[in-house]
């Protein structure tokens, strides 16, 4: 899933990638979940302006669904370019 999202004149463009690895945890054989992907470009211009963001959950867990990794990878999206303005993040 991928999405692109318009703020203060950056593109900041989320897509999920969907992880499925062996675990050795007692009876479970697989454990998966999903990582975010967060790119920022200039509305303008498809090349990025930040490198390219691999997004994990707290702990370094997987997000359990598409949608907590849309969101936060928006959200860091939003603080990263904030920051590069020299605004506060809200």
């Amino acid at each position: 899933m991928q999405r692109n999202y318009d703020y203060k004149g950056y593109a900041i463009r989320v897509s999920t990638e969907c992880i499925s690895e062996p675990a050795l945890r007692k009876m479970r054989m697989t454990d998966s979940g999903f990582v975010a992907m967060v790119s920022i470009h200039k509305s303008d211009n498809s090349t990025p302006c930040f490198p390219q963001i691999r997004l994990a959950d707290l702990g370094d867990r997987w997000f359990v669904n598409e949608v907590d990794a849309l969101m936060r990878g928006y959200s860091v999206g939003r603080r990263i370019v904030e920051e590069a303005l020299g605004q506060r993040a809200a």
